[in-house]
């Protein structure tokens, strides 16, 4: 199972004077946030080297028709590449703040959840070629546990479920009635806080939720 799409590998930079013609870039606004959860999580690319564990910070969007679930690097590129977008031409200095802010992302897919019609888009990203497929939202068989912790101040319950040859294992607070969490994981009474698989290959942990309204997009 593949959750991170195209890793960053390390950074370029150009270090002559050179002109580059500007980047173009457009986004489909969608709607506003209601709630925008931050996550920690640790990723490990090398099974061989799980000591070498790729780690940034995640953000899930929440509305009323859409969600969206991207590395909060992604949204730095995003408006780094709109800024210079407007310029007729950009310099070593402009392509380089860009690929500053873009290879801090470890994954650089984007998933758009559209809760009317149960599709989800995801968005990524193949050196320089852009590709996205459309499904059905997943469905998940979840099993809910008796056991319990407490996450950012919320009582969290545990549930586990296999999805895609992995078994996970949940926390979610029931205090938050909002079906979602990380990557494509959905169907639970509550927001998942935390989610993670029994090799520790992919772990994701809330560190922050708010309700100031944000703008959900597609770029």
């Amino acid at each position: 199972m593949i959750l991170t799409g195209v890793f960053a590998f390390a950074q370029p930079k150009i270090k002559t004077d050179a002109t580059f013609s500007a980047p173009n870039y457009s986004q489909q606004n969608l709607e506003l946030s209601t709630y925008n959860i931050t996550y920690d999580y640790k990723i490990v690319k090398n099974v061989k080297a799980p000591e070498k564990a790729k780690s940034g910070i995640a953000l899930l969007q929440i509305g009323d028709k859409y969600n969206k679930f991207v590395d909060l690097n992604k949204i730095k590129t995003d408006s780094v590449t709109e800024r210079f977008s407007h310029l007729s031409t950009v310099n070593s200095s402009h392509f380089n703040e860009m690929l500053a802010v873009s290879f801090k992302s470890i994954f650089r897919y984007q998933i758009i959840f559209n809760k009317e019609n149960n599709e989800l888009t995801f968005i990524d990203k193949v050196y320089s070629d852009n590709f996205l497929y459309k499904e059905k939202i997943p469905a998940f068989a979840w099993k809910l546990e008796k056991e319990t912790k407490q996450i950012l101040g919320y009582s969290v319950k545990k549930a586990s479920v296999k999805y895609a040859g992995r078994n996970w294992t949940a926390w979610y607070a029931e205090d938050i009635p909002i079906q979602f969490g990380p990557y494509k994981f959905n169907g639970l009474p509550g927001l998942i806080l935390e989610i993670y698989d029994d090799k520790e290959h992919y772990h994701f942990t809330a560190n922050s939720i708010n309700q100031n309204p944000k703008q959900i997009y597609l770029s």
